[in-house]
């Protein structure tokens, strides 16, 4: 493990590039990681939590836009006209604000939400400013944690952190993907 301490020892920004791509291939593991990496000192905390918040935003704004450009295709277009999807449309537009929020906190419901605010045409405006908030949230609660823990656990352990923190992470969410959803019984 002393090459990777060696290779962020030798390239500091590479912490800070690293938090800002990572919400484009794990959200949960590149905020736990970057707030893990600031309460072990990896880097500047303030530079990190900037960091993340601008990759999680940009990594929802995306998704969002995917969504807007899929409402142009003649598949999507007779999706939306579908009874079912209309009223989840009301639903999201109606509580935008609250249901953003929540969905930044509960596993599996942020990157549909984002695609389905851009498929309803929700103004981007908004949803940025409602996505802005949400990561600013969900990063101060993260990085407070974990600059608590650091505390805590004092200067030994914490330069430890991020390993052992980022492979739990990890394990949990390859655990969430694998398993199956109980099947509902016929009726």
């Amino acid at each position: 493990m002393s090459w990777i301490t060696d290779f962020f020892a030798n390239n500091p920004w590479s912490v800070y590039l690293i938090a800002m791509i990572g919400p484009f291939v794990q959200e949960d593991t590149a905020v736990i990681g970057a707030a893990s990496s600031a309460a072990a000192g990896t880097g500047e905390p303030a530079l990190l939590l900037l960091a993340t918040w601008a990759g999680l935003v940009v990594s929802d704004g995306w998704k969002y836009w995917a969504g807007r450009l899929a409402y142009k295709l003649p598949w999507a277009a007779k999706f939306t006209a579908d009874p079912r999807v209309m009223a989840a449309h009301d639903k999201v537009v109606k509580r935008i604000g609250i249901a953003l929020i929540v969905a930044r906190f509960v596993p599996g419901t942020r990157i549909p939400l984002n695609v389905a605010c851009g498929l309803f045409r929700v103004s981007f405006l908004k949803f940025i400013l409602l996505i802005m908030l949400s990561a600013a949230l969900y990063l101060g609660l993260a990085f407070a944690v974990f600059s608590t823990l650091g505390a805590i656990v004092g200067e030994q352990v914490r330069s430890a952190i991020p390993f052992v923190v980022v492979p739990l992470v990890l394990v949990i969410v390859a655990v969430a993907w694998t398993r199956k959803p109980k099947q509902s019984p016929s009726v």
